[in-house]
Formats: C-alpha cells, structure tokens, sequence
C-alpha cells in the first residue's frame, strides 16, 4: 500500500510541475557561488524543483541560481536547503524549470552519511562514497555514475527513470515508483529491490556463485543470465542474498565478472 501511495502522490507532483508557468522570482538572474570551508563527513540536500548535478574537481562549492537556497556548515555535514515558499498542497505557482543546482565535490571524497530527497528535476551524479546513503526521489530521472556504499544504502523512487552505471552497495534497500531502473553495481550483504511499475535490467557485477537470487514474479517476463524462466523463485548459495519483488514490467538479470 505504501508503494501505490508514493506512486500516486509522485504522479501528482509531476503533473503539478509540468502545470505550471515558470520559475518567476524564486530563480536568479545569475549563479550564485558558496565556497565550502570547513572538513565535511555528511551531506544533507533537499531540493524541491531544480535540476541538480554533483560533479568532482578541485574545489568543494555549492553553485546555483535557487534565489532561497540555505547553504550552512555544522558539525562537519553540509546542508543544502530549497527554501522557497509553496502554496496549497505543498505545491509552487511556478515549475522552477529554469532552476539550477551544482554541487562539486573534491575528487574521491567520502563520507559519513549522505541525505537526499529531490522533488522534481532531473539528477545527475558523476560519483559518491559513503557508509550510508538515504535517497528519496520525486518526480524526475536520476543517473549516477558509480555509487559506493560500504554499510547500508535506501533509495526511494517516485516518478522517473533511475540509472546507476557502476558501483558497489552494501545492504540495499531499493523500493521503485514509476519508471525504469538500469542498476550495474555489485551488491553486497542482504539487498531488497521492490520494482514497481516499468522494465528493470539488473546487472549484478560478480558471477551467479558470488549472489543467492530470490526473485518473486510480478506481471511481466523474468530473465536471468540470458534464459527466460516462468518461476524462479530462490537460486544459488553466495554470500550476497538479493531479493527481488516483481511489479509490473519485465525483469533481466544478469552478471558481470570483475575483470
């Protein structure tokens, strides 16, 4: 019941965005640029409606053009904060199309801890490592270059496509909204992957010795390691268990030694 109502309220929320008429005076004229001082061991970002890029290189800074963005240092974690009023049920009188959020961070940082929700708007991140990592996702499509996460990872999806290209996640727990997933990573401990609606191609890096796959069908065709099966229940005997709930879609699984 808690997927359907995500999906539902993920679905509004986009059709709530697309409505309206622009970013009005909630967008600057120009980026606006906050220099990171301080030693930094989490991240905590909650953005409503802006397209939002965490990108590597030689400084950490925040750049954007959100007019009411909060950006503060405590305690060693970043916050980064949409502060724009919204109006009726949580919803702006403009899209916030225009809007624009750019995190750079040093090359082969790591962290503590990682927040993130993310209303509407796109995501793209080149790469992140942390122990722990909780994403909540709205309304918009999501890519990620490689993720590391070496304790436990939660990702929540809304509305959009969801694409991870590389990594290694520790204890996933991966419950999707509307959209397609691509996910390339090994994956570590125990892992729960609940798909919902939309075709899911899973690339689990190791052999089929290295996972125990339970994979409960849901309304669409299941392959794995290239051969179409009808009920697969539970296979195998690695040390990484993953579950896969079905929803409605296909499902292909496959696996990628580690060259």
């Amino acid at each position: 019941m808690k997927k359907w109502i995500a999906i539902f309220l993920s679905a509004l929320l986009l059709f709530c965005l697309v409505g309206c008429n622009g970013a009005g005076d909630l967008v600057l004229d120009e980026v606006k640029t906050y220099e990171i001082t301080e030693e930094i061991q989490a991240l905590d970002i909650r953005i409503d409606g802006a397209d939002v890029n965490i990108l590597q290189g030689e400084k950490f800074c925040v750049e954007s053009n959100l007019k009411k963005l909060e950006v503060s240092e405590r305690d060693g974690c970043l916050s980064v904060k949409d502060l724009s009023r919204r109006n009726g049920f949580g919803f702006g009188d403009h899209s916030l199309k225009d809007a624009v959020l750019t995190i750079i961070l040093p090359k082969n940082a790591s962290f503590e801890r990682i927040y993130f929700f993310a209303g509407a708007g796109k995501l793209a991140i080149d790469a992140l490592s942390a122990e722990t990592v909780d994403l909540e996702l709205g309304a918009g499509n999501v890519t990620i270059g490689a993720l590391t996460v070496t304790r436990e990872i939660d990702i929540e999806g809304g509305a959009g496509r969801i694409e991870i290209l590389d990594g290694a996640l520790h204890d996933l727990d991966l419950e999707m909204g509307v959209g397609e997933l691509k996910l390339a990573a090994a994956l570590l401990g125990d892992c729960d992957l609940e798909l919902g609606v939309g075709s899911s191609e899973i690339t689990l890096i190791g052999s089929m010795a290295d996972y125990t796959l339970d994979i409960e069908k849901g309304l669409g065709a299941i392959t794995v390691d290239g051969k179409t099966v009808t009920d697969f229940g539970s296979s195998g005997s690695g040390a990484s268990h993953v579950e896969i709930s079905g929803g409605v879609g296909a499902i292909c699984v496959n696996f990628k030694e580690v060259e």
